[in-house]
């Protein structure tokens, strides 16, 4: 607070190891490489083809996770406590009861449907990361 008093920044840098980067893309490629039983291999088991890349693994998973294939699920209303000595009417009793109702439909409602589209351009987005043939990360700290 003393330097922002005196008209200083303060950065602060956040650094990351791609530890969880290479857990997630150690894991997608222990999915793909599920055994015919439909069992998971263990990702320790697995012997890989060549070094992994944190920055391709980390590019994919951000557009897996925030590119959307579908139309965003309905919101449930927001639904009042109940009032510590009841509803002072009917009429906000029922309001409660029609609330809590939509909100229970709308819970059991199924996921919204990709819709093919949005399927195919993520598909393509995916597949040009694949394409920028990232380095792993041993060679990416070299560039660097």
């Amino acid at each position: 607070k003393t330097y922002l008093a005196t008209g200083h920044a303060v950065v602060i840098g956040l650094q990351s190891t791609g530890e969880s980067g290479m857990q997630i893309a150690l894991e997608e490629l222990a999915e793909s490489l599920r055994k015919s039983d439909g069992e998971k291999i263990d990702f320790d088991d697995v012997a890989l083809p060549c070094l992994v890349s944190t920055c391709s693994s980390i590019m994919m998973n951000f557009v897996r996770n925030h590119f959307p294939i579908a139309l965003p699920p309905p919101e449930a209303p927001k639904i009042p406590a109940i009032p510590p000595n009841g509803f002072p009417s009917e009429a906000e009793r029922a309001e409660h009861q029609r609330l809590s109702l939509l909100a229970d439909r709308i819970a059991q409602m199924p996921p919204p449907a990709p819709i093919p589209e949005l399927v195919q351009r993520r598909a393509e987005i995916l597949e040009s990361i694949c394409r920028l043939n990232l380095p792993p990360n041993p060679l990416l700290d070299d560039i660097i």
